[in-house]
């Protein structure tokens, strides 16, 4: 609860309290039955607004919203280990996931989110899991690497959105062999694919 809610919660429970001594007080000196009946009403009042304040105080919190993957693709050209040898590009994505306050990241490669020309079975499958070994974890401004694959609702996340960007690399029609090799003419750029939504 806010602080806003509590204080306009608090401040209704004491102004009903304060009708309700009042109402008491009129009723004990007059007597009427008028009197009476308005100071039931004030009781009655009071009570409802006492159940009202203790529901919001005791109120479980709103469920947490459920975390959002950020994915962000990533490309280097770097040369051939050896005179001669044609470039080559490292591409691969990073998965930023914020959940309990703690910043996950995974990451994959991109040979692991693409597939040759042909159905796109193998990337629905249940198999799929392109997400390179471990993950890295930035919690209070220090930041760590651990080879535990992360926690299994974060991991199946992080898949989740490999397997969009797969599906995506599929449909402009980008083959495994593009994975290192210069990109394809006329294709969207690797980077844009990753962003893009569907």
């Amino acid at each position: 609860m806010d602080r806003d809610t509590f204080e306009a919660g608090l401040n209704a429970l004491i102004a009903a309290h304060g009708t309700k001594v009042r109402a008491g007080i009129d009723a004990a000196a007059c007597g009427t039955r008028w009197d009476w009946d308005k100071s039931h009403e004030a009781d009655d009042a009071y009570l409802d607004a006492h159940e009202a304040f203790l529901a919001k105080v005791v109120a479980p919190p709103p469920a947490a919203l459920s975390p959002v993957p950020v994915v962000v693709g990533r490309e280097e050209q770097v040369r051939g280990r050896s005179r001669g040898r044609p470039l080559l590009w490292h591409r691969g994505i990073k998965i930023l996931i914020a959940a309990r306050g703690v910043a996950y990241t995974f990451s994959a490669n991109a040979d692991s989110l693409m597939i040759d020309a042909g159905t796109d079975a193998e990337l629905h499958s249940t198999d799929f899991d392109p997400l390179n070994e471990g993950h890295s974890v930035r919690f209070r401004g220090i930041s760590y690497s651990s080879s535990d694959p992360g926690p299994d609702d974060l991991v199946k996340l992080a898949i989740d959105a490999c397997r969009g960007v797969a599906l995506r690399l599929h449909a402009h029609g980008i083959t495994l062999s593009a994975a290192t090799r210069a990109w394809p003419e006329g294709a969207p750029t690797f980077v844009d694919i990753v962003a893009s939504e569907g």
